[in-house]
């Protein structure tokens, strides 16, 4: 009787292997899910922290080019003659704003409107993945105007393949992420 008891007691039955391994399948699928959605998020929040990182850019490009501001002040009349010297100031109209356009960095200059994964510039053949926009409207004329800038990119689950590379002129937050930012430029007498 004695032997009979200690072989029930020295191996595993088949049905105690295979709900171990069910377990443990369970739990593979459980971290390798976590895996993929940690991995997700690191890319999102690296993908945020790169189009922060333009559109500050962007307003320090436009504080710079306010420094050009040559004509201005409380009382002064808006027009094109006050902004001849700027970059990109210069399509600002007399009353209102500029509505969305699109910033052109000079020559070879980093950071143009159309970036790749890295926020580095993307090459005719390349791909872009963030895009830029600005948009200027008089707080005073002729003193002071709010600077906005947004960066765009596609979201995972954009499906168009229609115009893939290129900068769409009005982004839908449907299909894009956007970071915006914001500032006053004022007229600094020289």
């Amino acid at each position: 009787m004695r032997a009979h008891r200690r072989s029930r007691t020295q191996g595993y039955t088949l049905v105690e292997v295979m709900m171990a391994m069910a377990i443990l399948a369970v739990g593979a699928t459980g971290i390798m899910s976590l895996q993929t959605a940690a991995t997700r998020g690191n890319q999102e929040a690296n993908e945020m922290g790169t189009a922060t990182r333009i559109s500050e850019w962007w307003l320090d490009r436009l504080r710079l080019d306010a420094l050009n501001w040559r004509l201005g002040g409380p009382g002064v009349l808006p027009s094109p003659a006050m902004f001849a010297n700027t970059l990109y100031l210069n399509g600002m109209p007399a009353v209102g704003g500029t509505g969305w356009f699109i910033p052109t960095a000079p020559g070879a200059l980093l950071a143009g409107n159309a970036l790749g994964f890295n926020g580095n510039p993307a090459s005719g053949a390349g791909i872009t993945h963030f895009c830029t926009q600005a948009q200027l409207t008089w707080v005073y004329p002729g003193t002071a105007m709010r600077s906005d800038v947004r960066v765009f990119w596609r979201r995972r689950q954009w499906t168009s393949a229609a115009g893939a590379e290129a900068c769409p002129v009005a982004p839908d937050r449907l299909d894009f992420h956007m970071v915006s930012a914001s500032t006053i430029l004022r007229y600094t007498p020289q």
